[in-house]
């Protein structure tokens, strides 16, 4: 008996749609792959570290940005952000006097590496940092009224990185977060976590004077502890005094969360 020459073209045909089909499902995978995969790679972005040696006299500038300078509620100032740039300056920058600037090449916004203070009637602004820097938040009153800025606030507080504690070559999200604080106006920046701590949190307290501060603790003696294994601190920093305490009293019921989890 002849097999049925329709029903062979309709099985060949059945087939080549199934392998069709496998073709562009794959085809698509590694098209989502690749767009997620760039998307999520914008936030690795980091600051290269200095490599030993190397004159900082001498290095060949970033072609760094900076965002639009925004108000301090209560004061004078604004503040600009600065941002790592993708590239080196094409060239050095020309004397101001001579109405030109610094031409570049590249460079969109990168990681959040330092900020610049402009007093009203100043001729020129004040750096916040002198040193290679990662900032992965910055909290201010700002005048603008925008979302997520308190204008009770008395201070500017800071989340920097700037240590390579990872070693990886770079500072960026991975390296461990220290608090800082300044006064409105960016003077007085200090520290105020305290050392051996990678702060994970920070922020306002409602009583509008102090901020409390999450951590990890880090151990002293150099070995490398995973990060779920490292204990949980947590600080409370009072800002006209400039006195930190532990909250002991949190710490406390957390050990013993942990011990009944554990049985």
């Amino acid at each position: 008996m002849n097999p049925d020459p329709d029903r062979l073209l309709k099985r060949v045909w059945l087939i080549n749609g199934f392998l069709v089909l496998a073709l562009l499902a794959a085809a698509a995978c590694g098209a989502l792959y690749a767009v997620a995969s760039g998307v999520f790679s914008q936030g690795e972005e980091g600051v290269e570290v200095r490599r030993g040696g190397a004159d900082p006299a001498v290095a060949r500038p970033r072609a760094v940005r900076f965002g639009a300078p925004g108000p301090i509620r209560g004061t004078s100032t604004t503040l600009s952000l600065i941002y790592h740039g993708e590239a080196e300056q094409f060239a050095e920058a020309p004397s101001l006097s001579g109405g030109g600037y610094a031409a570049s090449r590249g460079g969109g916004e990168g990681a959040l590496v330092n900020v610049v203070f402009v007093d009203s009637g100043k001729p020129e602004g004040r750096l916040l940092l002198d040193r290679p820097a990662y900032i992965r938040d910055i909290r201010y009153p700002s005048g603008d009224d925008r979302p997520g800025r308190d204008s009770l606030q008395t201070w500017i507080s800071y989340g920097i990185a700037l240590e390579d504690t990872d070693r990886d070559g770079s500072l960026d999200g991975d390296d461990a977060m220290a608090v800082y604080v300044s006064a409105l106006d960016g003077t007085g920046f200090r520290r105020v976590s305290p050392p051996g701590v990678d702060v994970t949190f920070h922020g306002m307290r409602a009583d509008r004077r102090s901020i409390v501060i999450v951590g990890l603790q880090e151990p002293g003696d150099g070995r490398h502890v995973p990060r779920e294994q490292l204990r949980q601190r947590v600080f409370v920093y009072d800002v006209p005094t400039g006195r930190l305490t532990g909250l002991s009293a949190l710490e406390g019921s957390a050990a013993r969360a942990a011990r009944i989890v554990g049985q």
